[in-house]
């Protein structure tokens, strides 16, 4: 028997089945609240009793804990702090997480980025946990504002919602449960042949970096701890002397746009990706060269490391003509050396040479650090059979990585 159905009067869900209803959010929950943000400065209203939800805890999924906690006087002092049910729903209302939702599991109260939902009327929360997961796009199509465009309690209490039976609700949000389980463990086993595999990948650079690949050779000791032994004929040479250049860069005034958006590419340490590049995103003038001598056209095949920042060791071989700014080193002009084999070695040597930063809130290395660093160096006929071996292996393994990853974005 086909299903009888009725327009459901909200543009983006069309029709519905006859016998439900549509209802808004403010109808469908008792509370619809937020928080707030104690003082940071008063230490007393911190590391307490009570979970304090901030929207970097939301995971789309159900929420146990979170990272933050805050005390009973912080709840005393600041009366928009306010403790919520456990099974409440929330979403963020703003910055780089808008539209992120959770279900908590504990009682707990929440910082201003988030909209709390809390005892629903004839309503299972997860069928409407589903929903606005299902909505989140137009949701956050009904955002305001610009560089950070945000949602309100108005909106949130506004939104519209298809609400069947609750026995229905209860047995399409068992149904998603099911369905979703079978598809995440599906994605989780992917995730793990993915790393499994990236470690593979890293122990074949280490291996063919630090042993060759003739197995048949007598080893020695390199005299550094982190590669341990090197083949014979092999030495352990410092970066300074296998490179011409080691050297970085600066950032022009950003309030002279004469500076920017020019003819030489600019690479910052969120361009570097482990690989290759043969572009960046921003650009500099031949004006900015010439007003900062500490900016330098670097020439092709130049390496690049990041040297401070979240990005702190990353590396790439450029394909291309640039500059960099003060967080990058550049390593250019290689003596006696295949600057993709360097790559190599740079990337295995990649924990090691983070494990030497300094620094508190921002550890970083320096280019005194990057010069005395010594890498496996073997004769360059070896350093470039190395090289093509690992181009060939990396590229077989990087192929399996993005396979499971396409499967994974097709899953989710």
């Amino acid at each position: 028997m086909t299903m009888r159905m009725k327009d459901s009067g909200i543009e983006w869900i069309g029709e519905i089945p006859a016998d439900w209803d549509v209802r808004k959010l403010s109808l469908i929950f008792k509370t619809i609240g937020s928080g707030t943000t104690p003082p940071t400065s008063n230490p007393e209203y911190f590391d307490g009793d009570f979970c304090w939800i901030n929207t970097g805890d939301l995971n789309d999924g159900e929420l146990y804990s979170c990272e933050k906690t805050i005390t009973q006087k912080a709840l005393q002092d600041c009366s928009a702090l306010k403790l919520f049910p456990s099974n409440s729903l929330i979403i963020a209302m703003y910055g780089a997480t808008i539209g992120k939702l959770c279900i908590t599991r504990m009682v707990s109260a929440t910082n201003q980025a988030c909209c709390v939902l809390s005892q629903p009327i004839a309503a299972e929360i997860k069928y409407v946990f589903y929903w606005l997961l299902c909505g989140r796009e137009r949701i956050i199509s009904l955002a305001l504002g610009g560089g950070q465009p945000n949602i309100s309690q108005d909106l949130v209490r506004s939104l519209r919602l298809a609400m069947p039976s609750f026995d229905m609700q209860q047995r399409i949000a068992a149904y998603l449960d099911s369905r979703c389980a079978e598809i995440d463990a599906v994605i989780a086993a992917k995730q793990r042949q993915n790393a499994l595999l990236k470690e593979q990948r890293q122990s074949v650079i280490f291996e063919a970096v630090t042993k060759g690949l003739d197995p048949t050779v007598t080893y020695k000791d390199s005299g550094v701890e982190w590669i341990g032994v090197i083949p014979e004929g092999w030495e352990a040479r410092k970066l300074s002397y296998v490179f011409a250049i080691i050297g970085s860069g600066t950032t022009p005034a950003t309030s002279n746009p004469e500076y920017f958006d020019g003819e030489y590419c600019w690479v910052n340490t969120g361009d570097l990706n482990d690989g290759e590049i043969d572009s960046c995103e921003k650009t500099i003038t031949g004006t900015a060269l010439q007003d900062y001598s500490a900016l330098k056209i670097y020439p092709p095949n130049s390496l690049i490391i990041a040297m401070y920042g979240a990005t702190i060791g990353k590396l790439s071989i450029t394909r291309m003509e640039a500059a960099t700014n003060q967080a990058c080193c550049v390593m250019s002009q290689p003596i006696d050396a295949d600057e993709n084999y360097i790559f190599f070695a740079l990337m295995c040597s990649k924990k090691h040479i983070i494990s030497m930063a300094v620094g508190g809130g921002q550890p970083n290395i320096s280019q005194e650090l990057v010069r005395s660093l010594r890498l496996p160096h073997p004769p360059i006929i070896v350093q470039q059979q190395i090289s093509d071996y690992l181009d060939t292996r990396c590229a077989e393994l990087d192929r399996v990585v993005s396979a499971n990853n396409a499967v994974i974005d097709k899953l989710k």
